[in-house]
Formats: C-alpha cells, structure tokens, sequence
C-alpha cells in the first residue's frame, strides 16, 4: 500500500479520517507509522493529499488529512480487452489494471476460455471493487477502471470497441509476431489493447480483431499466460505513452 484510500464519505469536514480495518492494519503493522508520521492519501475519484497520523494503535488510526484542490491530472487513455483467464489470476489482472490506471476493463469470452470461469467469486461487484481499490493504493490512482465482464466474445469486443475514445490505436498481443508496441503506439495516443486467453485466440478471433482494426504487436520471448502477458504488454505501452 504506497497510498491510503479513503471514500468521501470516510472524511469529515475538517479533513478528519478515523480507520478501523485492513488499511488501520496495515497502516500501524506494515508501515509502522506512529504519530506524527506523515503519509500519502486519496479520495477514491478525486485529490490526493498528504495525512498526519494524530492517533496509531493496532486496528485504530486517526488522520488529519489535507487535499489538493483538483485531482491529479490522468494518463493517456489506456482500455484493456482481456479473455478471461483462471479466476485466481484474474483477482491479480484487475489489481494491475488499476496499478496501471486503465480507464476500463472489458472481461470476455473466447474460443479457448473455460465457460465456467464466468462463475467465480472473484467477477462479483463487491470482489472486483477490492482488486481494483488494491491496484489504486499501489501504483497511486484515485479513479477506478469501468469494468465490464461479457461471456460472449462478439459482444466483448463489440464494448470494448464503442467504448474506446474516438481515434484510439487498437493494438491485440500475439506472440511470434516481429512488429513492437513502440512500432504501433505514438506518445500520448490513446490504446486499446487486446489480450487473448492463455491458449491464445483462434484464427476466427484474430480475424475479427483485425477487421475492427487491430494491429498485431508482439515482444521478446515466448507465449505468457493472460495475466502476465497483460502486465508486460501495459507496462510497454505505457512507456510508450509517455514518450
């Protein structure tokens, strides 16, 4: 946890939080803050601030909290489209997806996708809202991605495809393929980048990827399983991004 995340609710009016679970926890445990100590805050869609620990005891601890104005200014747009892998690994896609600040996470089908993965706990609300609020804290977002979970690979795409910013660049993952994200993606340009199931897509899929215009990128090494292979693929673009 590199910042603590509060919802607005949580604040009151004077800038006060008062913390009794997991982040009271880890706050008092793990960083070992005591009072005095000073550490970095949010409200969970907006400002970041700065928090001065006023009381610290085990599973109690008290901030006095001072925000900024406006929140920070956001990244380049950056939507994922994702065949849904193994619910365990899944719980990690979604926690770096937010790490990452991906505006929206669209879950889908594919040919190679087990059906009864749709089914796991880790897809609920309450669940998803966990992963994303644990990938916030880490890499420093206030703003949770939008995520959508369509068990039907037509209609993933057909969502992630119209919910995109006009002019996106549309990139797909494929392992083999010689062309580089930093050969597809410009710096500031908004993505929309496509991942496929661990057994990869079939040549129907990537056929209509490529009809909605994707182009394929690849990197060094072999075939990674969804989930690593997302996080290696957003870190990429993302350096792209920003030029």
């Amino acid at each position: 946890m590199n910042f603590v995340l509060f919802e607005s609710h949580e604040v009151d009016s004077g800038g006060r939080v008062v913390l009794e679970d997991r982040r009271a926890i880890h706050i008092f445990r793990i960083l070992r803050a005591r009072v005095g100590d000073r550490l970095r805050v949010g409200i969970l869609g907006g400002a970041f601030g700065v928090g001065e620990v006023i009381q610290a005891r085990q599973g109690y601890v008290e901030l006095q909290c001072r925000f900024e104005a406006d929140p920070p200014r956001g990244l380049p747009v950056l939507d994922l489209l994702v065949a849904m892998p193994r619910p365990k690994a899944a719980a990690r896609l979604l926690s770096a997806a937010a790490s990452f600040a991906v505006r929206r996470v669209t879950i889908t089908g594919a040919r190679r996708v087990e059906p009864t993965y749709f089914d796991a706990h880790v897809l609920k609300g309450d669940a998803i809202r966990r992963y994303l609020v644990e990938g916030c804290e880490q890499g420093g977002c206030t703003r949770l991605p939008d995520v959508e979970v369509l068990p039907t690979f037509s209609e993933g795409l057909r969502r992630a495809r119209d919910a995109a910013p006009p002019g996106a660049r549309r990139v797909v993952g494929e392992p083999g393929v010689s062309v580089r994200i930093r050969q597809v993606v410009a710096a500031g340009e908004p993505v929309l980048l496509a991942v496929g199931p661990d057994g990869g897509w079939t040549v129907g899929e990537l056929k209509c990827l490529e009809k909605e215009g994707f182009q394929k990128a690849g990197m060094a090494g072999g075939a990674l399983r969804t989930d690593t292979a997302c996080v290696a693929l957003m870190a990429l673009v993302r350096d792209r991004q920003a030029g």
